[in-house]
């Protein structure tokens, strides 16, 4: 199969996915010059982009492409991509508006992040969970750390999303993002892969799961 009929049924079993979610939103976030032409990690077929599915009681945003097979190279491209739900309605929206929203900030930043070093998903087959700091985030002062960054959570259980989804070329894991508070951050940095753990596991317990909202209490 030469490679643009490749990329084509890729990237529609990924929207099959998607549709299966939810409601798809037709519209697409997406820059108007790539990234990569000026320095950024490039996405496995460049093209990079961001979806929203509306659910009745929540909204999911998911970057759209980290999966793209290479032309030369891997043909599941990074093997995943991520998705951040949450209940907080007011994302229900036009996608346009939600391009400077803190889930979309979130969602950028770690998807370049994953883009840039290449290995998250051998990562999360190894650890379960990750987590990591983003920074510059437009988010009130309960999820900013001393230093101005923002602590989210990588690849936690999620009983309403599916953990893999598949393509032509293989399985793509799905990773959900959850966004953590500034305490719950501290309590990561201070107790390191075992206060991560420890974490995961209230978060998964607790009422909102793996699901991000910005009227969360802290669960440490």
């Amino acid at each position: 199969m030469n490679y643009p009929a490749l990329l084509a049924e890729v990237c529609q079993a990924r929207t099959n996915t998607w549709q299966s979610l939810g409601q798809l939103d037709s519209d697409v976030l997406a820059p108007i010059i790539n990234p990569a032409l000026m320095g950024a990690p490039a996405w496995p077929a460049l093209r990079q982009a961001f979806v929203k599915i509306e659910r009745p009681e929540s909204i999911l945003l998911a970057s759209d492409g980290l999966s793209d097979p290479y032309e030369d190279g891997p043909s599941t491209g990074f093997g995943l991509e991520f998705i951040l739900e949450s209940p907080d309605l007011w994302l229900r929206t036009e996608i346009a508006h939600l391009q400077n929203s803190w889930a979309t900030q979130i969602l950028l930043q770690v998807a370049q992040t994953a883009a840039d070093h290449g290995g998250i998903a051998r990562l999360l087959e190894s650890h379960g969970v990750l987590s990591m700091e983003v920074w510059d985030v437009d988010i009130p002062a309960p999820f900013l750390g001393p230093e101005g960054q923002t602590g989210v959570m990588l690849g936690l259980a999620a009983s309403s999303l599916p953990r893999h989804f598949n393509t032509p070329v293989g399985e793509i894991r799905l990773v959900p993002i959850t966004l953590l508070t500034a305490v719950e951050l501290k309590y990561i940095l201070d107790n390191g892969a075992v206060g991560r753990q420890a974490l995961a596991e209230l978060l998964t317990q607790s009422y909102l799961g793996h699901a991000s909202s910005l009227d969360r209490t802290s669960l440490k």
